[in-house]
């Protein structure tokens, strides 16, 4: 990717009217920093709030130019739709692109007034260009027409639910045997860790039983049930 200098972009070169780059800024400000690199964030942001964000829009300008030249690379139309392959070489092409040198430059060139570029501007560069992005995305997928899908309807076969219920059978019977011989294991413990231990084995295995139930309780039900619509099962007519 060929580099782009701050005087390529005349004042006649706008930005699109529905990208609002002071609403974009303020969105790196936090409400109360708590780190270092936080509080520089905003110290930068609210000076280029105060100034007349030529740098700003010099700089975003060049994230157009090169961001849609890769959104280009997808070759999305309203008739045909994104690919995986491509959309994840359209990511690829981003990083690449702004782990560049083209993009140091030109954050360098955003704050030419700074000694050095910290984490700080970074932060301040990658969220500009991370909306640039976001801004090219969403005008892409406003391209598509909206239209009603049928989304397709799945069941669960009985197999397959066989399956679910020895699955999840096996898992809490595991769960159930660990909880248990760690309470075993620390019962009798005068240790604070070991007490603790215990308890929260006692607190576990209290849920996984309610989770649980005896075989000839479900025996009975099951009885009971077939009982109650031996009717419809001799008719053909019970669902299950």
């Amino acid at each position: 990717m060929t580099s782009i200098s701050l005087d390529e972009f005349s004042d006649d070169v706008q930005l699109p009217q529905k990208f609002d780059l002071n609403s974009t800024l303020k969105q790196c400000l936090t409400n109360v920093p708590v780190t270092l690199v936080q509080q520089e964030v905003n110290d930068l942001v609210n000076k280029m709030l105060l100034g007349d964000l030529a740098y700003a829009r010099n700089f975003c300008k060049k994230q157009f130019a090169a961001l849609t030249d890769i959104v280009k690379q997808l070759g999305v139309t309203a008739e045909v739709g994104v690919k995986a392959e491509k959309l994840n070489s359209f990511y690829a092409e981003c990083h690449r692109y702004q782990t560049s040198d083209t993009f140091k430059v030109a954050c360098m060139l955003l704050f030419k007034d700074c000694v050095c570029v910290s984490h700080a501007h970074s932060h301040v560069c990658s969220h500009l260009t991370n909306s640039v992005r976001q801004f090219l995305l969403q005008e892409t997928v406003e391209s598509f027409k909206a239209g009603e899908h049928a989304l397709p309807t799945r069941s669960v076969t009985k197999a397959s639910k066989a399956r679910i219920r020895y699955v999840g059978g096996y898992c809490v019977h595991s769960t159930l045997q660990k909880f248990n011989t760690i309470r075993r294991s620390n019962m009798y413990s005068t240790l604070a860790n070991g007490q603790l231990n215990y308890e929260n084995a006692e607190q576990k295995i209290a849920i996984l039983n309610g989770l649980t139930e005896r075989e000839e309780v479900l025996t009975r039900s099951l009885i009971h049930y077939l009982t109650q619509n031996s009717d419809n099962i001799n008719q053909g007519d019970l669902s299950t």
